[in-house]
């Protein structure tokens, strides 16, 4: 139980000291180096995608295909204090919630660790006070280029995903598996 509380509690202050509670409304974001065994895709276009646009970085499917997706828990319909809680619920009741498909909307956030040079890409939720933000890490299926195949820093995105729970040294992360980002307008 200690462990769980301890990951739920570590999360949370990663998330908080990823956005902190600034304001970053240019949304530029360093432009981070690959791995040199970093598999390459070709170059999308250098134009931000519209909202709802089934291009390039976001979704390759529709709003409605989207919408019509059955999904095991629905966070895009909570009001912000419920979101909270729920978020909440996830982090204390991981186990419970691996496998389950989530849909969730927030921003896009990453960090890169300099030393290792891997990118961790997120989904931050906004609390009802607009001060501090919870979230997911995302890891894309498939063969994604960063920061080619990923929205800008800060960029309002919709996710599916598949919670999981993956262990690094002694330090359990909470994940959602996605197959496609929706930009949201």
């Amino acid at each position: 139980m200690k462990n769980k509380i301890y990951v739920m509690l570590s999360f949370m202050i990663l998330c908080m000291l990823i956005t902190g509670c600034t304001d970053n409304t240019t949304g530029d974001a360093p432009q981070a180096g690959l791995p040199a065994d970093t598999p390459q895709t070709a170059v999308l276009d250098e134009e931000p995608p519209e909202p709802g646009d089934t291009s390039g970085p976001g979704s390759r499917r529709t709003p409605e295909e989207r919408k019509a997706t059955p999904v095991d828990v629905d966070l895009t319909v909570l009001s912000t204090t419920l979101l909270s809680a729920e978020m909440n619920n996830i982090y204390s009741n991981g186990e419970d919630f691996v496998g389950k498909k989530i849909r969730v909307k927030g921003t896009y956030d990453y960090m890169t660790y300099e030393g290792l040079d891997i990118q961790y890409h997120y989904i931050l939720t906004q609390q009802g006070d607009a001060c501090c933000q919870e979230g997911f890490e995302i890891i894309r299926n498939g063969d994604y280029v960063f920061p080619d195949d990923y929205p800008k820093l800060g960029t309002p995105i919709e996710v599916d995903g598949v919670f999981g729970i993956y262990q690094d040294d002694e330090y359990l992360y909470y994940y959602l598996a996605i197959d496609d980002i929706f930009i949201l307008g």
